[in-house]
């Protein structure tokens, strides 16, 4: 019944989202043919990473924590850009933000903090695919030698 109740939610927010940023920015992704756009929501496969880059700066230019729950990565969304991120397998959906670039292996799109992970079940397997919808895009420029904006 949770996981029931967790999907309507998510799809009335989703269905909220996309109606409301129709006209929102886009982000292309020149490797994958992947359109990315406010509202938009998009099945991702994600990895995550810890403590070996403890202390580092991230692209944004905190300091990464892995205890953070809210530290996201991802390849082409500008940095500062405000996602949910929704594990299909656990019910469990959380809300972060694009402070890093990554992840540098080919196939996955997102890489989560080991809080992040942890918090959406996934962090035992390694990987998962997530459903990720694009809550707002900040105003940085698209990332991975992509065409920017559009």
């Amino acid at each position: 019944m949770n996981k029931l109740v967790a999907t309507l939610t998510a799809a009335i927010f989703v269905a909220t989202s996309a109606a409301a940023n129709a006209a929102g920015r886009t982000c292309f992704d020149k490797h994958t043919g992947e359109t990315y756009r406010e509202g938009g929501v998009y099945e991702q496969h994600a990895s995550w990473y810890g403590q070996e880059l403890a202390g580092n700066p991230t692209a944004s230019g905190i300091t990464f924590d892995p205890s953070n729950p809210t530290i996201l990565a991802h390849k082409v969304l500008p940095l500062g850009t405000v996602v949910s991120v929704y594990n299909p397998e656990t019910g469990i959906a959380r809300i972060a933000t694009i402070l890093d670039d990554g992840p540098h292996v080919e196939g996955r799109q997102l890489d989560a903090s080991e809080a992040l992970a942890t918090a959406l079940g996934f962090r035992g397997q390694g990987q998962e695919n997530l459903v990720m919808t694009v809550i707002s895009m900040s105003d940085d420029e698209c990332r991975d030698d992509n065409e920017g904006l559009r």
